[in-house]
């Protein structure tokens, strides 16, 4: 909690051997540059499941996150979860650069498969735009809450999102009221996908919504989805279709 931090240069930080980044820098309600441009977590193998939870919750004024330009290798990241939640301030950030873990590393016993991205920017109410054409979520395992209350953004493209391995995308933009357009991916892995709950709930300015590339072929809870969607429209579910020796509740 150092409330008086206004800015950050870590350009020279080495963290080679660095496994425990969890609420880093938690609480400097007045942080508004970081520069993260040397972080990296590959040389060791020693160094595995490495968090980043909560790494930013609560900064309320940061503005501006400097990540590596080329590639950010986070492949040894298990744990994303709150990293930017409560970022008031956040407007921007680009992910693109981001290298996690996923798919790519099965072949390899050191290096994990899954990571979290639950409330990964939970209530950053300022957040308009959010670079993701790089962010391998195929390991992720849950998406929820990850966009939850970000109530300014209008548009998001997820096209890049491949997620075999995500279990639950429950509220993940629910409360975005500002929210217009999503655009999803032709095709999207998610056949481990079990809990849309509340998923879109209170997306008042959402018209229209393409969920072709949606597999909830596994998914049992789908309560509250569509909840005080008061403008949609169109909604065109007929491609769906379910496990029914497993039951669905969407009540």
């Amino acid at each position: 909690n150092c409330l008086a931090l206004q800015n950050v240069n870590l350009s020279n930080f080495d963290t080679y051997l660095c496994q425990n980044l969890e609420g880093m820098f938690q609480g400097c309600t007045t942080l508004s540059t970081v520069d993260l441009s040397s972080f990296t977590f590959y040389s060791w193998p020693s160094v595995t499941n490495v968090t980043m939870k909560d790494m930013f919750k609560g900064c309320y004024m940061l503005e501006n996150v400097k990540f590596p330009a080329d590639s950010f290798n986070t492949i040894r990241v298990t744990d994303m979860s709150g990293m930017f939640e409560g970022c008031y301030k956040l407007a921007t950030i680009d992910l693109s650069s981001f290298n996690n873990p996923g798919v790519n590393n099965q072949t390899n016993a050191e290096l994990p498969i899954t990571f979290t991205a639950q409330a990964m920017f939970k209530d950053c109410k300022s957040l308009t735009n959010v670079q993701l054409a790089g962010f391998d979520v195929s390991g992720c395992n849950s998406f929820e809450e990850m966009f939850k209350g970000c109530n300014v953004m209008t548009t998001i493209d997820i096209t890049s999102f491949n997620a075999p391995n995500v279990q639950t995308a429950a509220g993940m933009f629910e409360g975005c009221t500002a929210l217009r357009s999503i655009s999803f991916p032709a095709r999207m892995n998610t056949t481990s996908l079990a809990d849309t709950s509340n998923m879109f709930m209170q997306c008042y300015a959402l018209r229209s919504i393409e969920l072709g590339a949606l597999n909830v072929a596994n998914t049992t809870n789908m309560a509250g989805m569509f909840m005080n969607c008061t403008a949609l429209q169109t909604l065109d579910l007929s491609f769906w279709t379910w496990n029914t020796a497993t039951g669905v509740t969407a009540t």
